[in-house]
C-alpha cells in the first residue's frame, strides 16, 4: 500500500535505500548543483522534489565562517549545532509562508554524519544508512570549506533523517 505525502509515517519508509543513495549523490555533487537549492539561514540548503512537496536538506553553506573556532573544537561543534538549529527554525517559518518556495514541503529528508541520537532529539525518524569507510569518506570529502579539525573529528556513520510536515513544524516553529 502506498502512503500519501504528508501522512505521519513509521520508520519503515526510511528503509528505502534509493533515497539515501539520491541524497548521497546530491551531497557529493552539491557544489555543481547548489544553484538549484534554496538557501535557508547560515548552513542549510534545500533541494525541492516532487513539485516542491519533498525537501532534501544539506548543511554545506557558510562553513568557512566556523574556521575562527578551529582551535576550540568543542566551541566549533556547539556553534555549528546552534546555527543549524536556527536554520531548522527558519525553514519551519518558510514552510508557513505562502510566498516561499518551501511552502508546499510535506516531507523533509537529510543524510549526514550527525548521530541518530542528535536526530531523535530533534524529532527526526532516523536510520543508519552507511558505515562503510569509503562511502562515508566520499561524502565527507565532498563538503567544501569545512574546518580541518571538523574533518579529523568525524567518525559517525551516515544517517538518514526524516520528518513529515506536521512533526517538523511542531518541533521547530515558534522556538526561541
Amino acid at each position: 500500500m502506498k502512503e500519501s505525502i504528508g501522512r505521519p509515517r513509521i520508520i519503515a519508509p526510511i528503509r528505502n535505500t534509493w533515497l539515501g543513495t539520491r541524497l548521497f549523490f546530491e551531497g557529493v555533487y552539491y557544489e555543481k548543483r547548489k544553484i538549484e537549492a534554496v538557501n535557508i539561514g547560515t548552513h542549510m540548503a534545500v533541494f525541492l522534489h516532487a513539485g516542491g512537496r519533498v525537501g532534501t536538506i544539506h548543511f554545506r553553506e557558510g562553513l568557512t565562517g566556523l574556521s575562527k573556532f578551529e582551535k576550540t573544537p568543542v566551541l566549533l561543534t556547539k556553534r555549528f549545532l546552534t546555527e543549524i538549529d536556527h536554520d531548522h527554525q527558519k525553514l519551519a517559518k518558510a514552510m508557513t509562508d505562502s510566498e516561499s518556495p518551501c511552502y508546499p514541503i510535506e516531507e523533509i529528508w537529510g543524510l549526514c554524519a550527525l548521530s541518530e541520537r542528535w536526530g531523535r532529539r530533534h524529532g527526526y525518524q532516523t536510520k543508519t544508512w552507511a558505515t562503510t569507510k569509503q562511502i562515508v569518506d566520499a561524502h565527507e570529502v565532498s563538503i567544501v570549506g569545512r574546518p580541518e579539525v571538523a574533518k579529523l573529528a568525524r567518525q559517525e556513520p551516515l544517517t538518514l533523517f526524516f520528518h513529515n510536515r506536521k512533526t517538523f513544524l511542531d518541533e521547530f516553529l515558534g522556538r526561541d
